[in-house]
């Protein structure tokens, strides 16, 4: 991980959807309406839609990435949210997280191409609920692996990704960071 000096604001990167957006409760009901497992792409592409402007935010993550602005800290969202749901995706964040820059938002295409933002922006954290994602991204930059549900738990991978369940989990991280 990466050792942040005093005199440097740390930047950090957040996925949106399921590390700070909650759609499960929205995952269920669209599954069990189409009849379809909740990992299926149908399911995923309509909770990005406009039912996603009603999901709550995951536990503790609204405080922690306030806190981090009220810090002087740089936060950008960096999604992989299809083109007809972005604007649902930028809703949601003008609603609940009314701070963050319409410039530190970014919608890529494909997981990889988070990494580019990432460096281009020189992002000292990184987190997401993706491992493909996460191991796409630098070894400059620190990579927290968000698993609430604990599905990687058995899985093998870079020991330079850090696992948690919590978002209070990924506050204590980034405080040691500097």
């Amino acid at each position: 991980m990466t050792k942040i000096t005093k005199d440097y604001k740390k930047t950090i990167g957040l996925d949106l959807d399921d590390t700070i957006i909650n759609h499960d409760q929205n995952r269920r009901k669209i599954s069990q309406k189409l009849g379809l497992p909740e990992s299926d792409r149908q399911v995923k592409k309509t909770i990005y839609t406009e039912i996603s402007l009603n999901c709550p935010a995951i536990k503790g993550s609204i405080e922690t990435i306030n806190e981090w602005l009220n810090n002087g800290y740089k936060v950008f969202i960096v999604s992989r949210r299809q083109e007809d749901g972005q604007d649902f995706g930028r809703q949601w964040l003008k609603k609940y997280l009314p701070r963050i820059k319409s410039g530190h938002i970014f919608f890529v295409n494909k997981d990889e191409d988070k990494s580019i933002i990432c460096s281009e922006n020189k992002m000292t954290v990184f987190i997401d609920d993706s491992l493909t994602v996460l191991e796409h991204i630098s070894r400059q930059t620190t990579k927290i692996l968000f698993d609430p549900k604990k599905k990687f738990m058995t899985k093998n991978y870079s020991p330079d990704i850090g696992r948690v369940n919590t978002w209070k989990q990924i506050e204590k991280i980034v405080a040691k960071l500097s």
